[in-house]
């Protein structure tokens, strides 16, 4: 009768259903299939079902697949609220500038990806980078024209953060993974984040500019994984899978493309540290419920998810960018997971699931890749 049931519901609903068949919630399984359940439709890629999911399972078989997930800026978390071409000719026609919104967008990739004289493009503010761009991109080498887009791009009205990119981190947060950004960018980022109401999200925030390093260089991962680390060890983070066991239902297979596992989880210290009180509510929003399975704000539960105080590792590490050679290039060099914004993964809701339920949902969101 089972297989009759799945069969009629269809493939997008069996795997949004995975989660509760690996833990064997027949009773969930039964009452959905019972309503008649629709068919979700597969360009819903930012659905989200972490917490309904798992509203039954135990507190202690929860374990998400990393303590800490870092983020690109510009391009992934952040979106520039006008097109380039659209800002730099509307400075650089006062001045004289004829040139079409296709000439000026060409010109603008050419002269970014020409060779920089020096070791860093983003030393400091960058100004001298970005004059040199404005001045290839529009023809004009006024100094106010790049001044003044140097500084309209250092207002928050020129950038808006990634529809469900807030509310994804949120739930990381509240589940006890660090969060951190890691950007080539100049000193403007911090007072964006800032202006942007998003700065309280993260746990670090690494510069190009101030660590003097940039993508793929793995030195500023380095800088990410050394800062969150004493984040880690002070203040604690979820703790992570355990490596697979097919027996296991919270393990995770290593063989996932998209999911690489922290193998080296130091399970000793770990044991070690099970009767560590949580020293701090550290969630935003302000209460600290350690995740979807501990319901109604309890700030602590009993034998649920006990922090990780151990050292924070690479491999216990995820970076999503939308750069193939600067993030996902540069992260693996330094030992780090990562995921290819718009290839890997197409919607914060899907990074949010992946990290926190692992396997769990991969064929659900693989079906929905292969359907777009």
């Amino acid at each position: 009768m089972l297989s009759h049931y799945l069969g009629a519901v269809g493939a997008p609903t069996v795997c949004r259903l995975l989660p509760c068949l690996a833990y064997g919630q027949c009773s969930i399984l039964h009452k959905l299939l019972s309503n008649s359940l629709p068919s979700y439709s597969c360009q819903q890629t930012a659905h989200s079902f972490t917490a309904e999911a798992f509203a039954d399972v135990r507190p202690t078989e929860w374990r998400p697949c990393y303590r800490a997930v870092l983020v690109d800026a510009a391009g992934t978390f952040l979106l520039p609220s006008e097109p380039v071409s659209t800002v730099y000719l509307r400075y650089a026609r006062p001045y004289g500038c004829q040139l079409s919104d296709e000439e000026v967008l060409a010109r603008f990739r050419r002269a970014y990806n020409l060779p920089w004289p020096g070791p860093l493009r983003y030393v400091g503010d960058a100004r001298p980078f970005w004059r040199r761009i404005v001045e290839h991109s529009t023809g004009c080498r006024d100094p106010e024209v790049s001044e003044a887009i140097y500084q309209y791009y250092a207002r928050a009205e020129a950038w808006h953060v990634v529809p469900g990119a807030v509310e994804a981190l949120q739930r990381l947060k509240a589940a006890g993974v660090l969060l951190g950004v890691v950007s080539n960018f100049d000193t403007r980022l911090r007072p964006l984040l800032h202006d942007l109401r998003v700065e309280g999200l993260f746990d670090a925030v690494i510069v190009s500019a101030e660590v003097r390093a940039e993508k793929p260089n793995p030195v500023i991962f380095d800088a990410a994984v050394e800062t969150l680390g004493a984040v880690a060890m002070t203040r604690g983070t979820v703790p992570i899978a355990r490596a697979y066991d097919p027996s296991s239902p919270v393990s995770v297979n290593p063989n996932l493309s998209r999911s690489t596992l922290a193998q080296q989880q130091q399970d000793n210290h770990h044991r070690q540290q099970q009767q560590k009180p949580y020293p701090m509510s550290y969630a935003y929003p302000p209460y600290s419920d350690f995740g979807p399975l501990v319901s109604g704000n309890q700030r602590w539960v009993a034998g649920a998810c006990v922090p990780d105080f151990g050292p924070l590792a690479p491999e216990h590490v995820l970076h999503v960018g939308d750069d193939r050679r600067n993030d996902c290039w540069g992260a693996r060099d330094a030992g780090i997971t990562a995921w290819l914004w718009g290839y890997d993964v197409r919607s914060w809701a899907e990074v949010a699931d992946r990290v926190l339920l692992g396997s769990q949902v991969d064929e659900y969101y693989d079906h929905l890749a292969d359907a777009i």
